[in-house]
């Protein structure tokens, strides 16, 4: 892949829409002119022109843009808007084309400065700011009684094994150890570790009774969701061995970093993951180095969210551990990033997949398809890659790449050059409001066609208790129906036996039969 980064993305959007989404925002207070204003933001926000002098939303809860070229005049208006952010619930991005005056007051403050031209068409900087994007992590002080817990699950790890302990230890965050029964020392390693620490590092090996020979990801991400569910602790993470989990804020181990989140009252983190590769067949154990790494393009792939508040219920095994399950989820605009060493020398990668792994996982293979890309390497030269197409990692990347990296945003995906399916909107729910039923891949392509040309009162969907917003919009359970006035549901899944049951429940709900459009 020699292209990183989506260059035809309209950046400021795209960050104005995640941000909102994930806030649960709908306000958004502009101050540009007619040429600045972001285009493509989502139908459902609400946008306030107004001009900074007017100040006119004092410290409600909102999100505002402002282009500082059209606002230099209004600079203490600004400043004051952002200055008292940190008490408030307004988060914001400022975007100055070039670096005007301005700039060396904000710096006094608790902003983060991210300059686009690295990867993306529009030039000049951002500067977020507020609570949630930005906080003066420097004078929060976390709680001894607050305690986060990293899983780890390892089979063969002894390579690194010590590293990734004593990384997250350094790091505040206590551990539990789980040997898949590894024959290279990785359990000794374990069981040293444990006896330093026993009031932070916990350790079994799985399965309990011994070796079997296989790798059971799914049994072990029920074992993850035991542990999670019957220790102490405040925050869980699912981590692999292989893994450099880094926080998005100067400052800030990943304990302290996750009490803010807390604090803040979400209860998910996502995972940006990059795979750092091997460029030469003589490297030695590229763990925890600055070297090359790609981003990932796959617009298909599941979102990585290994990263939970403690609750009473978690289900990780029904996606492999990629992503976690929970009632009411609030995932944080920020990610973590996943620094991911998979392969890190042509020895150690050589035997995990052809030794360690593509025979220990062959029933899951053939069950599930989990473990799939263990089957696409054929031979050695397929460690090897080119580092043409890739980006090296060094001291300026975290500050240059900062949006890409811990927020999603600017990167090539494979399915951005595809044109987006739309639907024809019947003649009959034109101008009328509607409740959209179904908040899957179709029904979120029904929500886009249909938002300029109808007044949308809900979106519902049976499982709404596990789905995080869209678009701005809350996702609500089927009976708040029966309490809204619309002209027309909008049914949107497929499934010929799921549309049944839908009218079924419509049908309980007493919703006239002429009232219900399919799409």
């Amino acid at each position: 892949m020699s292209e990183h980064f989506d260059y035809n993305s309209d950046i400021i959007s795209e960050c104005i829409n995640l941000f909102m989404n994930r806030m649960t925002i709908k306000e958004l207070f502009m101050c540009s002119d007619e040429n600045g204003v972001p285009n493509n933001l989502y139908h459902s926000i609400n946008i306030h022109k107004v001009k900074c002098e007017d100040d006119y939303h004092r410290g409600g809860r909102c999100f505002w843009y402002v282009d500082c070229a059209y606002a230099e005049k209004d600079k203490d208006e600004i400043l004051n808007i952002v200055g008292r952010s940190q008490e408030t619930e307004e988060n914001g991005i400022l975007f100055f084309p070039e670096l005007v005056g301005i700039w060396e007051e904000l710096a006094d403050l608790s902003v983060r400065k991210v300059t686009l031209d690295h990867f993306s068409a529009t030039k000049g900087t951002i500067v977020l700011f507020g609570r949630t994007l930005s906080p003066a992590v420097e004078t929060i002080r976390v709680p001894d009684s607050f305690r986060v817990l990293a899983v780890i699950h390892s089979y063969n790890e002894a390579d690194i094994m010590e590293r990734t302990i004593q990384y997250l230890l350094d790091q505040n965050v206590d551990l539990y150890l789980i040997d898949n029964w590894s024959t290279d020392g990785t359990f000794e390693i374990m069981k040293k570790y444990h006896g330093l620490y026993s009031d932070r590092v916990w350790l079994e090996r799985f399965p309990a009774d011994g070796d079997t020979g296989i790798f059971d990801m799914y049994h072990l991400m029920e074992r993850t969701e035991q542990i999670a569910t019957s220790f102490p602790h405040n925050w869980f993470i699912h981590y692999d061995t292989d893994e450099y989990r880094v926080g998005f804020w100067n400052g800030a181990d990943l304990r302290k970093t996750l009490f803010i989140v807390d604090q803040l009252g979400y209860n998910l983190v996502e995972n940006t993951v990059i795979d750092f590769r091997l460029v030469d067949e003589k490297q030695d154990n590229i763990f925890m180095e600055d070297t090359w790494f790609e981003l990932r393009h796959s617009s298909t792939a599941l979102p990585q969210v290994k990263t939970w508040k403690k609750t009473s219920e978690v289900d990780l095994k029904t996606v492999a551990g990629h992503m976690t399950s929970l009632n009411n989820p609030r995932i944080f605009p920020l990610r973590i990033l996943n620094r991911h060493y998979p392969y890190r020398s042509i020895e150690q990668a050589s035997n995990k997949v052809f030794r360690d792994r593509k025979q220990r996982s062959d029933a899951e293979y053939e069950k599930k398809g989990w473990h799939g890309h263990y089957y696409k390497i054929k031979d050695n030269k397929d460690f090897i890659y080119d580092r043409e197409q890739l980006l090296l990692w060094d001291y300026s990347t975290f500050d240059k790449y900062f949006l890409p990296l811990f927020t999603g945003v600017g990167i090539w995906m494979d399915g951005n050059t595809n044109p987006k399916r739309r639907y024809d909107v019947p003649e009959v729910v034109a101008g009328k409001k509607v409740v959209i039923y179904g908040a899957g891949r179709h029904g979120i392509k029904v929500h886009d066609s249909i938002a300029e040309k109808c007044s949308i009162v809900a979106w519902v969907d049976n499982g709404w208790e596990h789905l995080m917003p869209i678009e701005c919009e809350v996702i609500k359970p089927i009976n708040v129906i029966t309490e809204l006035e619309y002209d027309y549901i909008i049914v949107t899944p497929q499934k010929s036996d799921l549309r049944k049951s839908i009218l079924e429940d419509l049908r309980k709900l007493n919703v006239a039969l002429e009232k219900i459009v399919m799409i």
